[in-house]
């Protein structure tokens, strides 16, 4: 009963980290993203009052500015990835080093705080 309640427990902490890895990755890429793409409408809606040098100008600079936003959110994402990662790993190890008697601790506290 135990090695199955661990696997069952590992299961579920694997798919909390790629929910966090997801929603990081989203924010990493949603972010510039949108703002590409406001910035791009914005651009287009000025229609035929801009000039061809104006628009592209404006073009460039929606790109480099999505870029750098890109990088600047990824110097943030990505060591956070990378801790959620370790965090999430070391959680496991710690799971499989559980002696039968500390499973049977953790399987009565987790049965009392969810059982609400």
């Amino acid at each position: 009963m135990e090695p199955s309640y661990i696997v069952n427990f590992e299961r579920k902490l694997a798919i909390r980290k790629y929910i966090f890895f997801g929603f990081l990755l989203v924010l990493l890429f949603g972010i510039p993203l949108w703002f590409y793409i406001d910035a791009s409408l914005e651009t287009a809606s000025f229609g035929d009052n801009l000039d061809v040098d104006t628009y592209n100008a404006r073009t460039n600079d929606a790109m480099l500015f999505t870029f750098i936003m890109l990088f600047l959110m990824s110097v943030f994402v990505v060591p956070t990835l990378l801790y959620i990662n370790r965090y999430f790993n070391r959680y496991q190890t710690v799971l499989n080093q559980l002696k039968p008697k500390e499973i049977e601790t953790l399987k009565t506290i987790n049965d009392a705080l969810y059982a609400r």
